[in-house]
């Protein structure tokens, strides 16, 4: 089931549409198919980054607990979970892909309003 957050970063809105979380226990879950997922793709993924910053900012203490990806291998049948972890120096390059795309949005809607 899907799970929406919000979390502002700089007077942006931010808007996470994550398909499991917890927000008691603070955790992420995230489904796959398709591709063959490794825990070096799970490690290196930005949607499960632009989730746990989201995260962080909603709550503002510490980071999320568990982030899982769990992958549905569509030959196979098999199912794997992945675990990774998110930390402050993972968020500042997302921040500034959030403001970069934030700055592109603005230039974008200047253009159209003249």
């Amino acid at each position: 089931r899907e799970y929406k957050i919000t979390a502002t970063y700089e007077g942006i809105k931010l808007l996470g549409k994550l398909d499991g979380y917890d927000p008691k226990s603070r955790t992420i879950g995230e489904m796959k198919s398709g591709k063959n997922w490794t825990q070096a793709l799970v490690d290196k993924n930005d949607q499960l980054t632009f989730y746990a910053l989201i995260d962080f900012l909603k709550y503002k203490t510490g980071r999320a607990k568990k982030i899982l990806l769990h992958w549905f291998n569509t030959n196979t049948g098999e199912v794997r979970t992945f675990e990774t972890k998110r930390g402050l120096m993972d968020f500042h390059p997302m921040t500034v892909r959030i403001e970069r795309a934030w700055e592109a949005i603005n230039e974008i809607a200047k253009e159209e309003g003249s």
